[in-house]
This record gives C-alpha cells, structure tokens and sequence, in this order.
C-alpha cells in the first residue's frame, strides 16, 4: 500500500509525532512528479485550526518531527491564523480564517515552554524577535508564561530585550516586573535590559512591580539603577502608585531607598495626598511618619 502524500496525512502525523510516518510523508510529497510543488504546497497549508504542519508540531513538543520539517525548507516564518467559528442553518459549524494573523513557531514554542523545539527553530535560522499586534515576541512571551530557560535560551541567542510589546510598548522587562517572574527579571538585567524603558502611558517596571506589590523585584529594580522618581504621563512615580494601592511594603523599600515625599503629580497630590484619597491607612500613616521626619 502506497504512503499517502495529503496534507491531511501530514498533518496528523505531525500532530501525534510519528517521526517515521512524516519521514515517509516527506519522501510521498517531495517524490509527486504529478504536483511538482505538493510539498511546498502541504507545509503552507494550513488546517482548519489555523495551523501548518510546523506550528502543530511546535504545538505539541515533537522535536525530531520540527527538525524534519525545518531540514525539509518548512518555512519558521509562518503564522497561526487565529480562526472564527461560524453556526449557520441546521445547526452547521464553520470555520473561517481570521484577517489578524498570530504568533509564529518561535513565538509559539517559547510561549508553550518547549525548549528543544526552540532550540531547533533557532538553529534553522528563525526570526527570535518578530512581533506584531496579535503577539509580543518570543522574549516576551517566555516571561509572562513563566518560562525561565527559554528566557535564558533566547538572552543567549542575542534576542532583542527591549523591544517592546506592538501598541503598549511594554518591555520583557516590564512583563517580568508585573507578573513577578524573578528569575526571568534577574536574566533580561544581566542582558542589559533597560530599567527606563516605559509604555505608551509612562509607566516603567518600577511602576508596576510597585503597583502589585512585589517587594522583591522592586529591590532589584532599584539595585541595578531604576530611576526612583520615574515620572509616568500623569506625573507619578513609583511611591504615588504604591500609595494609590495600599502597597506599604513597597512604599517603606522605596522610602528607605530616598523616595520624595513631596513629590507631586499633575493634579498637584503628593504620595500621602493619593494615599488618604484611596483611604489606605496603613501607607497614610507610613508617609506621615515620613514627612514628619523630613520636617
């Protein structure tokens, strides 16, 4: 019996990982003198889940299937068409491709933690540091997924640490600093991460590791150089956003750091003025003590 040379087929065995049912796929697609660009044609494909052949091994982990495909020129810069689902007469599903397309391989491995298979995208030469407005860059998305070794993986492999998210600007660095990803903090700084680099509305990661109280990493930001009195659009630093929510923890680090408390924002309110505003008791009387000490 023949090997099948579909798509379909292709499809299926990248997603269970049969190496060897690819490796035949491969030879069936490649050997078509009836289709001269079937293999071409079947790893640009995609299925109905808005996926090629690559993206749903990379999906799945298989490593020697994602080597095969990328020895085999599929191509690591296609991306995954994020698809709508339509209900129509008597009850029929549909699918139809979205106009935004989504991450691609590299972006879909460092997101789902598959070490290997990034490893082996990056040695066939993919794009490390593409973003558009549906995904931030791998980087990016190795950080916010928890992914310590692929934050490492891709700082060693030169992938851009400042580039920031499409829209929002936000930094790795920043998506480390607001979801506390320590380690992955400690890596993009001895990467050279930069500690000013602020999305669109002026907030730096000082802003928002002091908006969500994550003592720890506002120590780090601050011990490799972060600006103290940072000013975001409306003219806050850190210490007012710690004050507008309730974060004394925070505010007694960057007190004791030598934040000013008599620093104002565009409405003129200094940090105790925001704290009493939101009613937090606890900072209010923390700054008060402060100024009173300041006096």
């Amino acid at each position: 019996m023949g090997v099948s040379n579909s798509k379909e087929t292709l499809w299926k065995n990248c997603e269970k990982g049969n190496v060897k049912q690819v490796e035949a796929n491969i030879a069936a697609l490649r050997s078509d003198h009836y289709r001269p660009l079937a293999w071409h044609e079947a790893t640009e494909k995609y299925h109905v889940e808005g996926r090629t052949a690559l993206l749903i091994a990379v999906e799945r982990g298989h490593e020697q299937v994602v080597k095969l495909l990328c020895e085999n020129e599929a191509s690591t810069s296609v991306q995954f068409i994020p698809q709508r689902m339509w209900k129509g007469v008597h009850g029929v599903v549909s699918f139809s491709p979205s106009s935004q397309k989504g991450p691609t391989p590299v972006q879909w491995a460092a997101h789902h933690g598959h070490a290997s298979v990034l490893k082996v995208l990056l040695n066939a030469g993919a794009d490390k540091d593409f973003a558009n407005n549906m995904a931030a860059t791998a980087l990016f998305l190795a950080v916010q997924s928890g992914h310590a070794s692929i934050v490492q993986m891709l700082c060693e492999a030169g992938a851009d640490v400042n580039k920031g998210e499409p829209g929002s600007q936000a930094t790795p660095l920043y998506g480390a600093a607001q979801d506390n990803r320590e380690e992955a903090m400690k890596t993009l700084l001895a990467a050279g991460a930069n500690t000013e680099a602020c999305k669109v509305d002026g907030w730096t990661p000082l802003h928002v590791a002091s908006k969500k109280g994550h003592v720890g990493l506002v120590r780090l930001l601050l011990g490799a150089g972060a600006a103290l009195e940072a000013n975001s659009a409306t003219g806050a630093t850190p210490l007012h956003i710690a004050a507008a929510h309730g974060q004394a923890a925070v505010a007694t680090v960057l007190l004791e750091a030598g934040a000013d408390t008599a620093a104002q924002d565009k409405n003129g309110l200094n940090p105790l003025s925001v704290a009493k505003k939101a009613k937090h008791d606890a900072v209010v009387t923390l700054l008060d003590g402060a100024e009173n000490m300041a006096a």
